[in-house]
Formats: C-alpha cells, sequence, structure tokens
C-alpha cells in the first residue's frame, strides 16, 4: 500500500480501518511519502512555510473543514481522532495507536511543510514497535520525488533506497 501527501493519510486510514474492522488482511508493507498526518494544524502553524511550495489555503482551513464530520462532532475533536490526525498533540498516544500496522517507510523533504507530521508518524510507530524506516531528504520540499525538476541524481538514489526497501 502506498500513498503521498493526503493520499498518505488515506493509505493510513485504510491500514486502520482494516486493523480495527479485520474485514480483510493487513497489506505487507506500508510506503509513504510526505504523508498528512495531522489535520489539526493550520497551515499558519507549519514549518518552512518559506521554503516549500505547499502553501494550500486549506490547510489553513482543514479544523473548519471536519466542523460536521462523525456525527456533526464539534471541530476541536478533530486532533483527539486517530482517523483525522493520528499524530495530533491532542490525539491519545497510546502504543495500540499503531500497533498492528505493517511494515512501513516514510520519505519526505527537509524543506517541506509536513515534515513534523513525518517525524511525529515515525515517533508514534517506533512507541507501537511498527518496524519504520524514515528518510529526510535534504533541502527537498513537499513530494519531492513526484517533481521532474528536483534533482535528478537525487531522485534515482531515494528510488533506489525504496525498490531496496520494499524488495527486502
Amino acid at each position: 500500500m502506498a500513498g503521498d501527501s493526503a493520499g498518505g493519510h488515506a493509505a493510513l486510514n485504510l491500514i486502520r480501518y482494516l486493523k480495527d474492522s479485520q474485514a480483510l488482511p493487513q497489506p505487507g508493507k506500508l510506503l509513504l511519502f510526505s504523508p498528512w498526518s495531522n489535520m489539526d494544524i493550520p497551515n499558519h502553524e507549519r514549518p518552512n512555510l518559506d521554503l516549500d511550495y505547499l502553501r494550500l489555503s486549506g490547510l489553513y482551513y482543514t479544523p473548519d473543514i471536519f466542523q460536521n464530520v462523525h456525527d456533526k462532532r464539534n471541530k476541536a475533536l478533530v486532533g483527539h481522532d486517530p482517523y483525522c490526525s493520528p499524530t495530533s498533540v491532542r490525539c491519545p498516544t497510546s502504543s495500540e495507536l499503531f500497533s498492528g500496522f505493517p511494515k512501513t517507510y516514510i520519505h519526505y523533504g527537509e524543506c517541506e511543510t509536513l515534515a513534523n507530521d513525518a517525524q511525529e508518524l515515525k515517533r508514534r510507530m517506533d512507541q507501537a514497535g511498527v518496524d519504520v524506516t524514515i528518510f529526510e531528504e535534504k533541502d527537498a520540499v513537499h513530494d519531492s520525488l513526484t517533481l521532474d525538476w528536483f534533482r535528478s541524481g537525487h531522485q534515482r538514489t531515494a528510488w533506489q533506497r525504496i525498490v531496496d526497501w520494499v524488495d527486502q
């Protein structure tokens, strides 16, 4: 299973749903590129806004978007919901939060606005005993591996690292 940015959020949610419902077996591995794992932080509170191209106004309003989600709960609860914001400081940090998740690889850019999301996701997965590998691409912005203009030599190296991880 793989996902990037908001797609990384969707992949995390699908893994969580499969774990919670036990409807189907978990995939063997989870590959995340610049995952968005905390919808509780408005854009203006994120790091690297002056460096990254990802300055979507929608990020600023994310807590408002979820105001009527999940049985019309108050938008303040978004930070407590592991499906919305599994890395929010307001979400429970017990080891059960990510227990049972598959082996995971996280790739993100040093200069991106979602850098803290990736770092906190790794910390919480480690806490739950998930076999997680993280790679911070130096001087890279959000989803740098999808950008043709971003240092192609570094992209080849990063992709080879990911292929090697998948083949393990």
